[in-house]
This record gives C-alpha cells, sequence and structure tokens, in this order.
C-alpha cells in the first residue's frame, strides 16, 4: 500500500513538472535567410528584396491579427558568400517592412503615428513589440 502511494506521489510530481516545463511560452522567431544570389527565403517562401518589404509587414501584422503577439525578434541569417551589398538591401527592406507595421499598429490602436504618440505609449510599444524596433549589424 505504501508503495502505490509512493509511486502514485512520483508520478504525478513527475508528470505535473513536464506540463509546467510544456507550457514555458516558447520565443517566436521569424528568420529571414540571405544567400549569395540575392535571394531571401522565409520558411517556404523564397522572395526579392523588393517583395520582402511587404512579406515581413504582413507577417508581423498577421501575427498580432491572430495571437494579440508579433514575433518576438527576426533573425538575420546569411547563406554562402553574400555580398555587403546584398545584406545590407536586405536588413533596408527588413528596416521598412517594421516601420509599416508599426505605422498600420499605430493607426489601428491609437489612431495616430507613432511619431504624434505621447512618449509613455511610444515606450509601451517598444516594450510589448521590441521586434518592431530591433536593429541588425
Amino acid at each position: 500500500m505504501l508503495r502505490s502511494i509512493i509511486a502514485f506521489v512520483l508520478l504525478f510530481t513527475v508528470t505535473n513538472s513536464f506540463a509546467n516545463h510544456k507550457s514555458l511560452p516558447q520565443e517566436k522567431i521569424l528568420t529571414v535567410v540571405v544567400d549569395s544570389r540575392g535571394f531571401n527565403v522565409m520558411g517556404r517562401d523564397t522572395l526579392m528584396n523588393d517583395k520582402l518589404e511587404s512579406e515581413i509587414k504582413e507577417r508581423l501584422w498577421k501575427s498580432y491579427l491572430g495571437t494579440g503577439k508579433m514575433y518576438d525578434r527576426i533573425d538575420l541569417q546569411t547563406h554562402g558568400d553574400v555580398a555587403p551589398s546584398v545584406k545590407e538591401a536586405a536588413i533596408d527592406a527588413i528596416k521598412k517592412g517594421q516601420e509599416k507595421a508599426l505605422a498600420e499598429y499605430c493607426v489601428l490602436k491609437h489612431k495616430n503615428s507613432y511619431d504624434k504618440l505621447s512618449a509613455k505609449d511610444q515606450a509601451k510599444i517598444r516594450q510589448h513589440y521590441p521586434v518592431l524596433f530591433q536593429q541588425f549589424n
């Protein structure tokens, strides 16, 4: 009888610790891979820089609309020997996509552009959605 009680308590403890471990929030990362030919890959999509800007904005925005949250960060990776100008063009497209998502968010939630918001509102946005202000090197 004592063995079965101890086994039950152990099983409950182990099961509970696994359940708590699984409930920890996972970081949501949007990965952009730039290759040597100037193509950008996001998930299953392969894009040129002119389409990357709108795709970044769409993914950030759709993530927000679907869950009320945005990606935690954007991970920019290179594949092969990528020229600095190609990488810089991808970074510029990502920045423009971030700016467009920020503008759309501000108009929807605050009925104003980011520049016209109070410092308090700007700080809240920066705190809740750091992906919109992420810098790349």
